[in-house]
């Protein structure tokens, strides 16, 4: 622990690091681990954000350790970041954590598109759903919110609810309630969709986390907690060279469906 501790002036330069004034794609996530607080275990939400440069290039942002998640808390992450140099976000995809589009909205601007994760809905929805039923479930939603056109997915949608809204009440309030995140998805190209429809970017990270975190007992203090996150992290960016696939195809589509993403507002 004492060879170890060399590691937390790194941690903390790491955290305070500038960043980019301009992400077009941006992807936050939470995952708890156990921690000692006071000499008792306590579940902590460690909130892990991503985005991805104007480059293609994807990176961690941060991570913050916090009691709980909440949308407040959230807000808090993003003032940070901002004071780190961030200006302009043009989407965030993240759960369906209450309050959290406000936050984004308040934080960043209307012009900041909120989406909310499809394959959480899956989840959220599966709940409520006999295991035998799920694997006609996903299929018939995913012919969904992956149509090729809007109409195509009203379509889909109207088969997949005179198929499942009999008995299955409390699964479709889940995509009833929240459709427009579908709908939203078709307001652009194929290639910005696959990108934003999902968090699985900022999930492939936190699997990665959890496999250095999920210990037999509680982590003993936040030192520890920071140190094994900082060096799995620095592991995983060591593997992420170039940009995100197929970059230059997203930028072009940026351009035309999201014109000015990449510019700033002048001050005043």
């Amino acid at each position: 622990s004492q060879m170890t501790d060399a590691v937390l002036p790194l941690v903390k330069e790491w955290q305070n690091r500038p960043l980019h004034k301009i992400y077009p794609f941006v992807f936050i996530d939470a995952l708890y681990v156990d921690m000692k607080v006071e000499r008792c275990s306590q579940k902590r939400a460690i909130y892990v954000m991503i985005g991805i440069d104007e480059d293609g290039r994807k990176d961690v942002l941060g991570f913050w350790n916090k009691a709980s998640e909440g949308a407040d808390e959230w807000m808090k992450i993003f003032d940070e970041i901002q004071s780190r140099g961030v200006e302009k976000i043009s989407f965030i995809s993240a759960d369906g954590l209450s309050g959290l589009e406000r936050a984004v909205k308040a934080c960043f601007g209307e012009e900041t598109v909120f989406q909310r994760c499809i394959v959480h809905m899956v989840r959220n929805s599966l709940k409520y759903l006999a295991r035998s039923d799920y694997a006609s479930f996903c299929s018939d939603i995913k012919d969904v919110y992956s149509a090729v056109s809007l109409n195509a997915a009203l379509d889909a949608f109207d088969a997949f609810k005179s198929k499942w809204e009999n008995g299955h009440s409390k699964a479709m309030k889940v995509w009833t309630e929240q459709f427009k995140y579908v709908e939203q998805l078709f307001n652009y190209p194929a290639e910005i969709r696959r990108v934003i429809y999902t968090t699985n970017t900022i999930e492939s990270v936190n699997s990665a986390l959890r496999k250095v975190t999920n210990l037999k007992g509680a982590l003993p203090g936040e030192d520890a907690l920071n140190k094994l996150l900082y060096l799995r992290i620095q592991n995983l960016l060591k593997t992420w060279k170039g940009p995100v696939r197929f970059w230059s195809d997203i930028k072009k589509k940026l351009d035309i469906c999201c014109p000015g993403w990449n510019e700033l507002k002048p001050i005043g």
